[in-house]
């Protein structure tokens, strides 16, 4: 096959199309063979389904009058039945042909379990995901207390070094559109933000933040974002790198036979929602400021905090701090101050108050075909459940601290935002945290123009976001910095530290020796680890993968089943004609027909005025055969093929006969207006009917003496036989043949034929077409036929 998969699948179409034409055509092999021997040696077949073998593969043909008006015909009962049952089954299974080809030849993408496994992460609950964040949770790793603590994804400022350069290619002005990873990355999250935080010495696997941004309108009444727990993805990076191997070794497909892996655990994962105040000038003798307040899940308004902690003095750069808000303030996890640099008359600067509020929210690690091997990422996010959840207190009691939010001190604080290493990024000769390094970079602390008119204050209002583009920017980085930090709670625990970092092994991971074969079963592959019970805790990682594959489905059972009725029909086809040892190509197209049909002799009775067209569905019941003949006006002695219909029975056993006897007069002249009074019957017809309308008079043979054979005209008084309210519509004429001699010396055998439903008539008259007249002498038994053809 063609490595290009859109080439494959159009190849596979293309050879579905090829299946499809060709169960038709074995099909219409069946029916032709099938019409063929009911018209030679069967009863025959009627008009509407001589050509059923060119017909049969459309639909439309079985709702139309030529095959409606052929269930009518006179046949056999069972061979009538049979050769219907097989031409509908047949027309169905036609129809059906392409997509039952298509359902069964083209692959369709399918998503099928891939395995999964339990896995043992060391510690409980609380240390994994922890609801009071201080210092003792990482006294064992010693490095997240250096300068150079942002080198190790250990430590909660692991991500410092991602997020500074993420921050840096943005700024206020552009910060919503180019912070997202890829585009099409944002409409399958169904989030704005969308970025990826990388670690340093890959001890935590790429992780992709979800969140959205503070608007204008108030939708988003703060900014948030959600990040996979980074203890989590370390044992799942682990678990589905080795499950990869594993599916690779046992199902012997390559790599990119395999077009999409998902690999998904249900876990806790870190909420942080962050909004600010609106910016205030403030000079420095005032202290107070504007934080808003949040409940369990809203906001309601703001309130003013005086803040001993502000400085006083005149900087040249942007300064955070930050700080522990009271209980008046809701249930916020921390606030914050943001400072700007002072203003050139060193008279004000730009400060803003933020408050922070992180949660636990239950959410699914995910990795997926846009990120496998490349991250992972929350999804199927819980927004409503939150851990810790707000309980109201007891009249007279106080909150406790994690009451409805996640608690932090101020040693783990200082871990989280550490200065920046020397060696940075960036470098500045103030020290700057983390943080403020990172806002920094951002251009947050750039003032507008000098002469521009326009004030520090009213610089960070500019934008269309609610409190200015400026203002949403500060909420986003305060809030990626501590959702990166909360979210390696727990991650210490992973690894066996000892040694250097990028050695240092998983505490909790031993496969078992038939890991391949259980893990892809679905079967617990890991052993647990030798520790106390109390100590562990227990998680399950689901596999699934995808591609083009064909499985059993109901669509598949049903196009199997067109299928095994065309294989029956193709089988009994073979059988039959093994048996009967018979076969033919004769008459299995339109120009074979028309041949036969156009070398056949003339039918004009049960065919009479169809050149045009037939409206009458009793017409296409006309029963054909196709019979070998001898023509007796030809010199050849040889028999000729001739499609042949059978002539109208009902007319031909329905006959009555007028007898004209001796002593009756026929007035052979003109001028005569005698009545013969010959009584006389003949049906009730109507004349727009095709196939009950008289066009003709039938002679035959007699012996006259001495004479020969002279034309009359019959009239017959159309009364009762073109209306039926008794209107007169005039006379019809047919010819009639009598002896030229003035005496009959013979009788004249013609016989006048009328249906079994016959309507009386008052009289007939005879005129002769010349002038002259002859009484009859003898007995004569003239017997007339007026013909009555059908359609």
């Amino acid at each position: 096959m063609i490595s290009s998969e859109t080439m494959n699948l159009v190849f596979l179409q293309v050879a579905a199309k090829g299946h499809e034409l060709l169960i038709i055509a074995s099909l219409t092999t069946i029916i032709f063979q099938f019409s063929r021997h009911e018209l030679l040696f069967g009863d025959g077949l009627p008009l509407g389904l001589v050509g059923s073998g060119i017909l049969f593969g459309n639909m439309g043909y079985f709702f139309s009058r030529e095959f409606l008006g052929s269930l009518s015909y006179a046949g056999n009962r069972w061979r009538k039945a049979l050769f219907l049952l097989t031409l509908l089954i047949a027309g169905v299974t036609a129809a059906l042909a392409g997509p039952s080809s298509a359902v069964l030849m083209v692959p369709t993408n399918q998503k099928v379990s891939g395995g999964g496994t339990s896995f043992y992460m060391k510690g409980t609950k609380d240390d994994l995901w922890p609801i009071q964040l201080d210092a003792n949770l990482t006294e064992t790793i010693p490095y997240c207390n250096s300068e150079n603590s942002t080198r190790y994804a250990v430590c909660p400022s692991g991500g410092f070094q991602s997020l500074w350069s993420r921050f840096s290619q943005v700024d206020s002005s552009n910060f919503k559109t180019a912070i997202g990873a890829r585009s099409y990355a944002k409409s399958l999250s169904g989030a704005s933000v969308y970025w990826s935080i990388d670690s340093p010495l890959s001890l935590v696997p790429r992780v992709y933040t979800l969140g959205d941004i503070r608007n204008k309108n108030g939708s988003q009444a703060s900014t948030f974002l959600v990040q996979p727990h980074a203890a989590t993805a370390i044992m799942l990076q682990r678990i589905t790198t080795d499950w990869w191997g594993a599916l690779a070794s046992q199902s012997k497909q390559k790599p990119d036979a395999i077009d999409d892996r998902v690999a998904e655990a249900r876990v806790p994962s870190p909420l942080t929602r962050v909004k600010c105040s609106p910016p205030r000038n403030l000079s420095a003798i005032l202290r107070d400021v504007e934080f808003p307040i949040v409940q369990e899940n809203s906001w309601m308004g703001s309130a003013n905090l005086a803040l001993d902690t502000l400085s006083s003095n005149a900087s040249d750069h942007l300064r955070f701090q930050w700080i522990h808000l009271p209980e008046s303030f809701g249930v916020a996890t921390i606030g914050s101050v943001f400072e700007s640099p002072w203003t050139g008359d060193n008279s004000s600067r730009v400060v803003v108050g933020c408050t922070l509020k992180a949660n636990w929210v239950n959410a699914t690690i995910f990795t997926d075909e846009y990120s496998f091997w490349n991250g992972w990422y929350p999804w199927n996010i819980e927004f409503g459940t939150l851990h810790p959840s707000w309980i109201t207190p007891k009249t007279g009691e106080p909150s406790y601290p994690t009451n409805g939010r996640i608690a932090v001190s101020d040693s783990w604080l200082d871990m989280l935002t550490p200065p920046t290493p020397p060696e940075g990024p960036p470098y500045y000769p103030w020290k700057p945290s983390t943080i403020e390094s990172i806002l920094m970079t951002s251009g947050l602390s750039s003032l507008p123009e000098p002469g521009s008119n326009v004030s520090p204050t009213e610089d960070w209002l500019e934008g269309d976001v609610y409190g200015g583009n400026k203002t949403a920017m500060l909420e986003l980085i305060i809030c990626s910095v501590f959702e990166d930090g909360l979210s390696r709670s727990g991650i210490q625990e992973m690894y066996n530290i000892s040694g250097s970092a990028s050695t240092w092994p998983l505490s909790t991971y031993e496969k078992m020796p038939d890991y391949d074969i259980r893990i892809l079963d679905g079967r617990d592959a890991i052993n647990p680890p030798n520790l106390f019970s109390g100590n562990l805790t227990r998680l399950r990682v689901r596999m699934s993968v995808s591609g083009y594959a064909y499985q059993g489905s109901l669509a598949e059972y049903l196009a199997m089943t067109v299928l095994f009725v065309h294989i029956f029909f193709a089988i009994a086809h073979i059988s039959w004609t093994l048996f009967h040892a018979e076969t033919s190509d004769s008459w299995d197209s339109i120009s074979k027909i028309i041949t036969l049909a156009q070398n056949s002799k003339p039918t004009f009775g049960p065919l009479k005025n169809t050149g045009a067209g037939i409206d009458h569905l009793r017409t296409f019941s006309r029963l054909a055969r196709i019979r070998a003949t001898r023509d007796t006006e030809s010199t050849e002695e040889a028999d000729r093929v001739q499609l042949l219909f059978e002539e109208d029975k009902k007319s031909r056993s329905s006959q009555s006969y007028t007898r004209i006897r001796d002593g009756d007069k026929l007035p052979l002249f003109d001028d005569d207006q005698s009545i013969a009074n010959v009584p006389s019957s003949y049906p009730d017809i109507e004349s727009h009917d095709e196939e009950n309308v008289p066009v003709t008079l039938q002679e035959f043979p007699h012996q006259a003496s001495g004479g020969v054979s002279e034309q009359l005209d019959l009239q017959i008084p159309a009364t009762e036989r073109f209306t039926r309210d008794g209107s007169l519509r005039g006379y019809q004429t047919w010819p009639v043949y009598s002896s030229r001699n003035t005496s009959f010396s013979s009788t004249v055998p013609l016989v006048l034929a009328s249906s079994s439903r016959q309507d009386s008539l008052s009289s007939m008259q005879a005129i002769k077409s010349r002038p002259g007249s002859a009484m009859v002498s003898e007995e004569i038994e003239q017997v007339v036929e007026v013909g009555r053809r059908y359609g």
